[in-house]
């Protein structure tokens, strides 16, 4: 699930997260913002989720069947971590869900978004800091200054598929 601030309404669409911006044209020119049906937002925080697959990679790092798992994904709330052979933290692999290691992270561009018309953006859950993560993109969408924390990403943050480059970039992350 993913949280919405501004406002709680499930009937909203999400945007895929490897969109970068402007990518679907300007926000502003889909619809008039009070004829929309649908509010429409990007993904702004959260592991970048990659792929879904039939099986549980949890159940399965332990040897067991999916049916019989004994719900061993609650073990590991971030996740189970995979390295590159450099040691880069590369993936997560949660039940059937593969993510990003890095958080995506487009803080610093909440402004932007909202100048543009966007008016809804979406926060994945996290086990950790979310009351700061989400006081912080609230202040950022009400135009108050807000700083990102190192500490709310275990493996860093990300925002390369937000300005076109891969997604593992972090140019504007400080």
């Amino acid at each position: 699930t993913a949280y919405e601030i501004y406002q709680c309404d499930w009937s909203s669409d999400v945007c895929s997260s490897d969109l970068g911006f402007g990518e679907m044209g300007k926000w502003s020119q889909w619809a008039p913002k009070d004829e929309r049906i649908h509010k429409a937002g990007p993904a702004i925080f959260g592991k970048l989720p990659l792929a879904f697959s039939a099986r549980c990679f949890t159940a399965r790092h332990y040897g067991r069947n999916k049916d019989d798992c004994d719900f061993k994904c609650l073990e590991h709330p971030e996740g189970l971590l995979l390295n590159t052979r450099e040691g880069q933290p590369f993936l997560t692999l949660n039940g059937i869900e593969t993510m990003s290691a890095q958080t995506y992270n487009l803080l610093a561009a909440v402004g932007s978004m909202r100048e543009s018309g966007i008016d809804a953006i979406r926060i994945s859950p996290q086990p950790h800091h979310m009351k700061e993560i989400i006081d912080a993109f609230d202040a950022a969408r009400r135009g108050h200054s807000a700083t990102i924390d190192a500490g709310w990403s275990a493996h860093g943050m990300v925002d390369g598929y937000w300005r076109g480059v891969p997604g593992i970039d972090a140019a504007t992350i400080q």
